[in-house]
């Protein structure tokens, strides 16, 4: 392989990863049509590892989805898939996400569930998603009663899909609401 076609293979792959609609690339590398593209692939499809090749190979079938990261709008590529019909939107992808993140516990639920081991709501903490998101963590020492702490360690050992800082966030941020000055 030339070091033309090495640079092209690269700068390609490098353009979906960073989620460049394929159109875009046929626009700028291949005359505007994806036959050239295809028959540039076939040609070269024996030079390439199997990740590379996958890649491009797959670079058709993907469009670029506009997501709202925390601090910047960015792109990502989705491949053309029917479920990217139904999440079409930066607030459906993020929910998707989310999903996905607490998926164990979704599935522990369901599966208690189906065994007829329906959990009582004393077993489910009610924690708000912005107190689990917090992520501004500081490191305090203080003191504590002892028979609390064991308290509170039985509690975090019976839950353990929270982190013990989830816990301590969730209380003081209720007792912060509860007996917070009031404006």
């Amino acid at each position: 392989m030339n070091w033309q076609t090495k640079k092209k293979i690269d700068d390609i792959v490098e353009q979906i990863k960073s989620g460049v609609e394929f159109k875009d690339i046929v626009k700028t590398k291949f005359k505007g049509t994806a036959k050239y593209y295809d028959e540039w692939l076939d040609k070269i499809k024996d030079e390439l590892d199997k990740k590379t090749y996958k890649i491009l190979s797959e670079a058709k079938n993907r469009k670029a989805v506009k997501v709202k990261n925390e601090k910047e709008k960015h792109e990502i590529a989705l491949p053309a898939h029917p479920v990217f019909k139904v999440v079409n939107s930066p607030e459906k992808l993020s929910a998707l996400n989310d999903l996905l993140i607490h998926s164990e516990d979704l599935m522990k639920l369901l599966q208690a569930k189906s065994e007829g081991n329906i959990m009582d709501s004393h077993d489910i903490l009610h924690i708000p998603g912005e107190v689990l998101k917090l992520k501004d963590t500081k490191i305090k020492s203080m003191r504590i009663s002892e028979t609390l702490l064991k308290k509170f360690d039985a509690l975090a050992d019976e839950h353990p899909n929270y982190t013990k800082t989830n816990l301590i966030n969730a209380a003081v941020s209720e007792f912060v609401e509860k007996y917070g000055e009031k404006k």
